[in-house]
């Protein structure tokens, strides 16, 4: 999948359903995953909204995110359901 400023969370967790509970334990802008009406802004927020709410560049989201999708394949590759950081 490829992500772009213009990408919506809930296309991303459509496609890693896991992502989720990565997203809210490493990134504190997605701790509103949390909560239901945080939940609702969340995941229908594009990257580029998520940033500025993050107060980070949509670009540093986006290589933060491939990182976390990159660690997760690999360690399920080798039989491990996730990585340690």
């Amino acid at each position: 999948m490829e992500i772009t400023k213009d990408t919506k969370l809930t296309d991303i967790l459509n496609e890693y359903p896991w992502l989720e509970k990565e997203l809210v334990d490493k990134f504190p802008a997605f701790r509103a995953l949390l909560n239901p009406i945080g939940r609702r802004f969340v995941r229908n927020a594009t990257l580029e909204e998520l940033a500025a709410k993050a107060g980070k560049t949509p670009d540093h989201l986006i290589m933060r995110l491939e990182e976390v999708i990159a660690e997760h394949e690999a360690g399920a590759e080798h039989g491990s359901g996730s990585q340690e950081e």
